[in-house]
């Protein structure tokens, strides 16, 4: 793990695998603690824990934010691979975190902000399908209920929602990878996974 990722698995002061660990102990569920990618352990937040994780994630979105509005000058993205870059350790950081609740409005927001930032810059069709592919895949996993603790399954509004922001991604990604030649398979595929489980 780099020394950001390590960074990021502590903003919430939870525990990943090691419970005996120098963070502030987190409130251990009852149920069987759920695995999560890399077969790492979650736990449950305390209210302070997670205001913690709120504020270090809408931190980090918040300098994306405003490093894209600056797109193409200096102290911006001049390219889409960059903002990928910054973005992929919260998108891990959200695979680790137990609060359904906050990996359901993280998740959806970022989705959503991801078709807008792939709009603005030149095709990068390497790093943006793979960035597609990993959000696809946690998009399927949240809404089989299978992210975060307690295994809970995306209400209708929810599920609405997300369907509205990755077919708003699907259209935009199609149409950037238009004139692009080689990359007609990744673009059909763009949230095939999720669209076919929302139905």
């Amino acid at each position: 793990m780099s020394a950001a990722e390590e960074n990021i698995a502590s903003a919430g002061g939870f525990v990943r695998e090691d419970p005996e660990a120098s963070l502030p102990s987190p409130t251990r569920t009852a149920s069987p603690p759920h695995t999560g990618t890399g077969g790492s352990r979650l736990y449950k937040l305390s209210h302070a824990q997670e205001s913690r994780l709120i504020a270090y994630l809408d931190e980090h979105l918040l300098q994306i934010s405003q490093k894209f509005l600056k797109k193409f000058h200096e102290g911006g993205y001049h390219s889409l691979p960059p903002l990928l870059g910054d973005l992929k350790p919260l998108l891990h950081l959200l695979e680790q975190t137990p609060t359904i609740n906050i990996v359901t409005q993280y998740l959806l927001q970022i989705t959503d902000s991801l078709t807008d930032w792939i709009h603005a810059f030149p095709p990068s069709p390497e790093e943006m399908f793979e960035m597609l592919e990993t959000v696809d895949d946690m998009c399927v996993r949240l809404v089989k209920g299978e992210m975060g603790v307690g295994g809970r399954s995306m209400g209708v509004t929810e599920r609405v929602r997300l369907k509205s922001i990755v077919e708003r991604g699907r259209t935009a990604v199609i149409l950037k990878m238009d004139p692009v030649d080689g990359w007609e398979v990744e673009t059909s595929r763009t949230y095939e996974g999720v669209l076919e489980e929302l139905g």
